[in-house]
């Protein structure tokens, strides 16, 4: 499971079909293109977002930035979130979680 702990909770980092729908619906972004267009620490964060929308539905890209601040004050790092936010999106890419630049 792709699982982070913050401030003593649990958090599975999970991407559903409907959730990957409704990010590129937001971001205007398909998902094979949001590396393009958006810098690393923005598409981590919206990302995050969508991966724990499951377990908190409402939840707002400002409280999900608050969350990841609260996770690297708790020694956590941006490559390990990435890691696992790639780990969670394997079964949608065949592996390849984040489409690279060309």
């Amino acid at each position: 499971m792709n699982k982070i702990t913050i401030s003593g909770t649990d958090y599975t980092l999970k991407f559903g079909f409907n959730s990957l729908i409704e990010m590129e619906d937001d971001t205007g972004v398909p998902m094979e293109k949001m590396s393009e267009v958006m810098g690393g620490l923005k598409v981590a964060l919206t990302m995050f977002t969508y991966a724990i929308k499951h377990q908190v539905p409402d939840i707002t890209t400002t409280q999900a930035g608050d969350l990841i601040d609260a996770y690297l004050d708790e020694g956590g790092t941006i490559d390990k979130l990435s890691e696992t936010l790639k780990k969670a999106m394997e079964r949608f890419s065949g592996g390849n979680a984040m489409p690279k630049k060309k």
